[in-house]
């Protein structure tokens, strides 16, 4: 055991330093020089004088101050839906009956409508004006006798 006790003293012996000279405390001369900062903060200040005329510039009349005269304006209520869904059922209601009703258009023209379903009979009898008719196409060859046209392309007309 002596011996072990030994070596551990060996080993945390304290050693004998070298005395150091610190040299005193001084500032670096090759840091961001006075002039630097002082042309940072005139360069800033002189952006943000610069954006403040920008906005001014911009909006002119904003710095006025605008009096309301008196007495205020009276604005009429908001008009709210209170049952949208017999609204809808309502304006669904006299829609189907202009559709489905008759009626003048322009009376002193004479224009009056027609039920809807009326009116596409109608055009299906007597056509649009200058619209060629569908029977109109096969009318040469009927009048002719020769079978309707066929649309079979290996057969030259």
């Amino acid at each position: 055991m002596p011996f072990m006790a030994r070596d551990r003293r060996a080993r945390y012996a304290p050693v004998a330093e070298e005395r150091r000279v610190v040299p005193a405390a001084r500032f670096e001369r090759t840091d961001i020089g006075e002039g630097f900062i002082w042309g940072a903060v005139a360069t800033c200040l002189g952006v943000l004088l610069a954006c403040a005329l920008l906005v001014l510039w911009l909006y002119p009349r904003s710095t006025l101050d605008r009096v309301l005269d008196l007495p205020l304006p009276v604005y009429p209520e908001p008009r709210l839906q209170s049952d949208p869904a017999a609204d809808m059922r309502n304006f669904r209601a006299r829609e189907l009956q202009r559709l489905n009703g008759v009626g003048w258009v322009d009376k002193a023209q004479g224009v009056v409508h027609i039920p809807i379903g009326q009116a596409m009979k109608q055009l299906v009898q007597e056509g649009i004006a200058g619209w060629p008719a569908p029977a109109a196409r096969d009318a040469p060859s009927a009048a002719r006798g020769a079978a309707p046209a066929t649309h079979d392309r290996t057969e030259p007309p």
